[in-house]
């Protein structure tokens, strides 16, 4: 079951990436047999294109794909770094073998799967990464047997998304409030009514035609949560950290 389908809380950014994959998702599904089409065509998908025309002037649709097509590029390039790691793990060369495994243990005590966290919390741990790797002892290591590309790549990639993160916040600013207010609140509506139907349909059909979309569901909406959390985290710390240096001053 769709656990919750409440974005209220959520920057209205991240509303629309959220509404925008499910969408995406809902398009990969028989929606006809699952009983859905007339209301992903009737209601979902105009209220998605007036929230989606809401937005243009903070949105800019180019910085939007920048940021998709950067962490495209990082998620390939982490794979590849990982890939490149485990393939050396038995490799005849004892020293070669040794440095591939300790790299490999490196990124693997920051998750198994760096590249399908969040956008912001991958940036984050992209950058804590890079700080281990910069060490004198992994860059050794990492010249050894032969990654520095892979590193270089992933580097460029967080950065240049670190800087379009900043970039798009400052760009939320100037989003004509009364408009997209008025499209948000219709558009979650329509996702309430969008979830609540499935939920109903699997009741009634029973679960597993459903499986698949209601994962993709709960992933999405869990995701901006947790993103929200972290936002919420961070500016604490960085209001101790600005109070700490204040009173330093003093």
């Amino acid at each position: 079951m769709i656990k919750t389908n409440n974005l209220q809380r959520v920057r209205i950014m991240d509303v629309f990436l959220v509404i925008s994959n499910i969408k995406d998702y809902a398009e990969k599904e028989d929606l006809e047999t699952l009983k859905l089409k007339d209301f992903f065509e009737q209601k979902f998908i105009p209220a998605f294109e007036k929230f989606d025309l809401s937005l243009t002037p903070s949105k800019q649709k180019e910085l939007t794909k920048k940021i998709h097509s950067l962490d495209s590029n990082r998620a390939t390039n982490i794979k590849g770094l990982y890939a490149h790691l485990r393939s050396l793990v038995n490799f005849p060369d004892k020293n070669i073998a040794e440095a591939s495994i300790r790299l490999k243990n490196t990124i693997d005590s920051f998750g198994k799967s760096i590249h399908n966290l969040p956008l912001a919390e991958e940036t984050a741990v992209v950058i804590n990464l890079l700080q281990e790797l910069d060490q004198p002892n992994a860059k050794t290591d990492i010249n050894l047997v032969g990654v520095k590309k892979w590193i270089d790549e992933i580097r460029k990639a967080n950065n240049e998304l670190h800087t379009l993160f900043k970039e798009r916040i400052n760009k939320e600013a100037t989003v004509e409030v009364g408009k997209s207010k008025a499209s948000r609140e219709v558009m979650q509506k329509v996702l309430a009514d969008f979830c609540n139907r499935i939920n109903a349909l699997a009741l009634l059909e029973g679960e597993e035609p459903y499986r698949t979309l209601i994962d993709n569901i709960n992933r999405e909406i869990e995701r901006a949560k947790q993103v929200k959390k972290q936002r919420t985290s961070a500016a604490k710390a960085s209001t101790l950290i600005d109070t700490s240096y204040q009173s330093d001053a003093k």
